[in-house]
């Protein structure tokens, strides 16, 4: 054998590897389906050495791959981004639908939610810096914050993993985060804790508060616990200090006005205001959207223009 081709057998055998049991058992578990927009490939238990296993689902657009590849959005509660049989009320985002009506060339990777949703979608950070009862109120009997870990589980395992199968732009500038309630919160979290993976993020409906505690919100703002101001002014000002680099980030925020959203909008317009002295003017957009509510139709509604936003 010449030296060229054991060297061959070396790459390929470290290639190999390098993908380990674990992408080889990924992929013989993978299933795929096929709909007029699309591809979609799921991966019932995707494992981590960080979280707990979880479904993910990969969305293709149907039609040539572009030249340069897909950017590539990461979407929390996936069950609810494609799936009307698995939607929250058979109301999913659509977002396989925005992809395709907005001739976007971009990859959507829906990812699970577990048990420990909470968990893994309280800023770790603001969660510490709170004092011991606000921390205590937000937490009630949730599992205590896991957000490093899950974050670090989108950018260091499943990222990799992504990048290596589907034909990705690899880059910060092409990788996305966005989510609503919770997930809103932790798409911001992910653009701070880890910058150098994803460049624009998007949280719809985001959940200042940081707490699923309900007795805290009364029977609306006006009969809420004053805890809730206090936790919800925390999550504001600690995401605010932490944004990362205005000239290389964008972000958007939003609201509604009807349901669960009607406690949002001065916690929205106090983060707009030190986003804004922290540098990020064209960077952020914070949109109040009336008489829509904390839902995912609401969130379908005004999906295609998030898209446009990370796209631009």
């Amino acid at each position: 054998m010449s030296l060229l081709q054991r060297t061959a057998v070396v790459l390929g055998l470290m290639a190999g590897l390098a993908a380990g049991p674990a992408a080889t058992a990924l992929d013989a578990a993978m299933t795929s389906a096929t709909s007029p927009l699309g591809r979609y490939d799921t991966y019932a238990a995707f494992p981590s050495q960080r979280v707990s296993e979880r479904t993910v689902t990969v969305f293709l657009p149907t039609g040539p791959v572009p030249t340069d590849g897909y950017s590539v959005l990461y979407m929390h509660d996936g069950r609810n981004v494609f799936n009307p049989a698995t939607a929250m009320g058979g109301e999913p985002w659509a977002a396989d639908r925005a992809v395709v009506e907005g001739h976007h060339a971009l990859i959507v990777v829906a990812i699970d939610n577990t048990p420990l949703r909470w968990a893994e979608y309280m800023p770790m950070p603001v969660y510490q810096t709170l004092s011991a009862d606000l921390a205590e109120a937000a937490r009630g009997q949730e599992h205590a914050p896991l957000s490093n870990e899950y974050v670090d589980f989108i950018a260091l395992e499943l990222k990799p993993f992504i990048d290596s199968h589907y034909p990705t732009r690899k880059d910060a500038q092409h990788t996305f985060v966005a989510g609503s309630s919770m997930g809103g919160l932790i798409s911001i979290y992910a653009l701070e804790r880890r910058p150098e993976t994803f460049s624009r993020a998007a949280g719809l409906s985001t959940h200042w508060p940081a707490t699923t505690q309900f007795a805290l919100f009364g029977r609306g703002p006006e009969s809420a616990d004053p805890r809730l101001e206090k936790i919800a002014n925390h999550t504001v000002d600690h995401l605010a200090m932490g944004l990362p680099d205005p000239a290389t980030h964008r972000l958007w925020v939003d609201y509604g006005t009807e349901t669960l959203d009607v406690f949002y909008e001065p916690y929205a317009l106090r983060f707009r205001d030190a986003a804004k002295d922290a540098g990020f003017g064209d960077s952020l957009v914070v949109r109040r959207f009336a008489g829509t509510a904390h839902n995912e139709a609401s969130w379908r509604q005004r999906f295609p223009e998030v898209l446009r936003f990370l796209m631009n």
